[in-house]
């Protein structure tokens, strides 16, 4: 008897806009993405955080010079000490937060776009705006808000993909392509220069297959 799998509705928590464009990547290659805005009610206490310099007073002490015995007076000073400051943000009731999803070069559309860059929102809270009053988020500024956002990421990719500076700068440094950068064409050269590089190790046991199939993989 065969069984048949219902496919899972999708059920957001929250309300959310999205938008999808593409962008060339440091590679040139053109690339598929998915930006959400979620806007989520706000129910604990919100505090802004910047860095303070605290002044601690040093009393006045008596001394004793360990050489010639004499005592000597060590008049109060002032010194300072960095900490940080937590201060409540009052009247914030809700959060724009930002999500995005980024199609692998050799991928095929899944339709999951749009639910990655949600999970990312709700999950990450790194790309927020606060709202002190419910009615400032409403749809209009928040398609707004989206299309300001997608138009700067195009421009700057590594502003929202954590990795994509650090891959770029390997790749401009050492030519090494990360895993999620590869195209197709480059996995297949990738997988067989591995199976090579195995069979070849029977024949040259000097050389470790680790070093060899980081060597053939370095080449494409």
């Amino acid at each position: 008897m065969s069984k048949t799998t219902k496919k899972q509705e999708w059920c957001p928590e929250y309300k959310y806009e999205s938008v999808s464009g593409k962008f060339t990547d440091y590679r040139g290659q053109v690339r598929d993405y998915t930006m959400v805005a979620v806007s989520i009610p706000m129910s604990g206490m919100v505090t802004s955080i910047k860095d303070v310099d605290i002044p601690y007073e040093l009393p006045a002490s008596v001394k004793y010079d360990e050489n010639t015995g004499e005592r000597y007076e060590v008049p109060a000073k002032t010194i300072w000490y960095s900490d940080i400051e937590e201060t409540p943000v009052s009247g914030i009731t809700k959060m724009l937060s930002v999500g995005i999803a980024v199609r692998c070069v050799r991928d095929e559309d899944n339709g999951l776009g749009e639910r990655i860059a949600y999970g990312k929102a709700v999950k990450l809270q790194n790309h927020v705006l606060f709202a002190s009053h419910p009615g400032m988020i409403n749809t209009k500024m928040v398609k707004a808000f989206l299309e300001q956002e997608a138009e700067h990421f195009e421009k700057d990719p590594g502003s929202y993909i954590a990795s994509y500076n650090n891959d770029k700068f390997n790749y401009m440094k050492t030519g090494k392509i990360a895993q999620a950068e590869l195209t197709v064409d480059e996995v297949k050269r990738l997988e067989s220069s591995q199976y090579k590089s195995i069979t070849y190790e029977y024949n040259d046991k000097d050389i470790p297959v680790k070093k060899r199939m980081q060597n053939e993989a370095s080449s494409l």
